[in-house]
């Protein structure tokens, strides 16, 4: 009916662009890369919890409050949340007492960051950068000050999940 054309137009006052083939290869990566992320990301959670220093723990809230001030500051807080973000999980890394889970995280990002040279799986990232998200990793942040290990573990999943979920259904809009 008439709402439908409305949302047509709403559409096409963003930057119209065609999705290739390559993107939503590339968009399928980016979830199975999430996957893996989930996977390392709630056994390095969990194990941060039993191993955090306070002066780690610390360098996480620092990061969320990074992540909280890009909220703020809107658009073009987005480098600073993409920094802080990596900052979060690579302290939660180095918590976890695993110099590999370090690494291996160093990898996952370069590798994301290589995928992201795409201007569309850019918009993908957004759909991360919301207070919903924020919310997320706080979750995970609290039951690491809390050494609740089976409860960080199992918050880092579902925002990993929610990740993949989020990154499956975005992608092919611009904003």
């Amino acid at each position: 009916g008439r709402g439908s054309g409305a949302l047509v137009t709403d559409l096409s006052q963003g930057t119209a662009f065609r999705i290739t083939s390559e993107c939503f290869e590339k968009r399928s990566e980016l979830v199975k890369i999430l996957e893996l992320q989930g996977t390392v990301g709630s056994d390095a959670a969990r194990m941060a919890a039993l191993n955090r220093s306070e002066k780690q723990l610390a360098c996480m809230q620092k990061a969320l409050k990074l992540m909280d001030e890009a909220l703020e500051t809107g658009p073009g807080g987005i480098r600073q949340w993409l920094d802080a973000e990596y900052q979060l999980y690579f302290e939660i890394a180095q918590a976890s007492g695993n110099s590999f889970f370090v690494e291996f995280l160093a990898i996952i990002n370069n590798r994301i960051k290589m995928k992201l040279e795409i201007a569309a799986l850019n918009n993908v990232r957004v759909a991360e950068f919301t207070p919903a998200v924020l919310a997320e990793h706080a979750a995970i942040v609290e039951k690491i000050e809390l050494q609740d290990a089976e409860s960080a573990a199992n918050e880092a999943r579902v925002h990993f999940t929610n990740a993949s979920s989020r990154t499956s259904a975005r992608g092919d809009l611009r904003d």
